[in-house]
């Protein structure tokens, strides 16, 4: 870090002429003053060996952020480091005047909460922030937690993430992020120029996965792993157990049509999503062929939300992502006769079949 606290005052460090005690604006706690014949002067956090080492950690954060700043002013783009904010005292890792853009490059670990508020505050300046994850997040595994988090959205990238590794000097996107069958797929983008990562950004078409028809093998692969997962008496699936007892079904041998007809799906749920297929049609059920409303519909979405839904931090309108899984659900009730449209919404015909059993299921799927 280039700004620390001394008496009170914020000091740069390269104003720092002499010794002292230097805290953390962020965090306050003491830091180290380092200034060496190649590196410029910067602050650090001082190693706790009870933790994680964060003085390294430091050193590798300044890099990366020093060497992203210089690619930008590489490009004509004028870039300041530790930019502090007076309204909010928010302080920037990188700050592109020139676009109003703020970039924050992220090493360690951070909460959902601090994320929102740091980019709330931004956002309240009137500025764009964009997060790029450094090395650490690069070469773990990659979890729904972090897409919620930093994931950003365009229709021709779908969810995305940028990366920049201080170790090769690299700048990585993984697009198209989805989920099959319960784990997270991507496909990846390197750059050695920032120019082009920018261009790519702008301009680069995802191949979609292309949907392939309702496969019978696929879906009794879907209804197996379920089975598994009731019999384990999984927890995850313990609530929605509970919702179908309660209207007398068995979730075992929940409609054909509640199993995905795709192999790959936007990674919106904590769960799965033939869970909430399942709820929608049991919300269905429940208006007892009444019209289903689309303000009813847009309260269903903010339920399924709360209940298994993620809240995504850099997308805005995340919301619609929500409301368009549910209408492919929807027009896929339509298409097989059970759902019709009317001037006020939507109205369910008649009920898929519900099967009383896994084995009736699995013999109805081998025909």
């Amino acid at each position: 870090m280039l700004i620390a606290q001394k008496g009170g005052q914020l000091i740069n460090a390269a104003d720092v002429d002499g010794s002292g005690e230097f805290y953390c604006p962020e965090c306050g706690k003491p830091v180290r003053y380092n200034r060496g014949n190649k590196k410029a002067a910067y602050f650090s956090h001082i190693a706790n060996l009870s933790t994680m080492n964060l003085e390294n950690e430091s050193d590798q954060h300044y890099a990366g952020k020093m060497r992203i700043a210089a690619a930008f002013s590489e490009i004509g783009r004028a870039a300041e480091t530790e930019r502090v904010f007076s309204t909010t005292g928010q302080r920037a890792d990188i700050y592109i005047p020139g676009n109003h853009l703020v970039i924050e490059y992220q090493c360690s670990e951070v909460s959902q909460e601090s994320v929102d508020q740091r980019s709330g505050d931004y956002r309240g300046e009137n500025l764009s922030v964009i997060w790029i994850l450094g090395d650490p997040y690069l070469v773990k595994k990659l979890c729904k937690s972090v897409v919620a988090k930093f994931a950003r959205y365009k229709p021709n990238l779908g969810m995305y993430l940028i990366y920049y590794s201080d170790r090769s000097d690299r700048f990585v996107v993984r697009h198209n992020i989805q989920e099959f069958a319960g784990n997270l797929c991507w496909q990846t983008a390197t750059f050695g120029e920032l120019e082009k990562l920018i261009r790519f950004c702008d301009r680069f078409e995802s191949a979609r996965t292309a949907l392939p028809e309702r496969s019978h093998w696929l879906i009794r692969k879907q209804a197996e792993q379920l089975y598994r997962n009731v019999v384990m008496k999984n927890q995850t699936y313990l609530g929605l157990i509970n919702l179908c007892y309660a209207h007398h079904l068995n979730l075992m041998g929940c409609p054909i049509i509640c199993h995905s007809p795709a192999r790959y799906n936007l990674p919106l749920y904590r769960h799965t999503e033939l869970s909430n297929r399942v709820r929608v049609l049991i919300n269905l059920i429940d208006s007892d062929s009444q019209v289903t409303t689309n303000l009813a519909l847009d309260e269903l979405v903010k339920e399924i939300i709360a209940e298994d839904g993620f809240h995504f931090s850099q997308i805005k309108n995340y919301q619609m992502l929500y409301r368009l899984n549910l209408q492919e659900f929807i027009t896929d009730l339509r298409d097989f006769g059970f759902l019709k449209y009317t001037i006020d919404g939507i109205k369910l015909e008649c009920s898929p079949k519900w099967f009383r059993s896994f084995d009736e299921k699995r013999n109805a799927l081998s025909q």
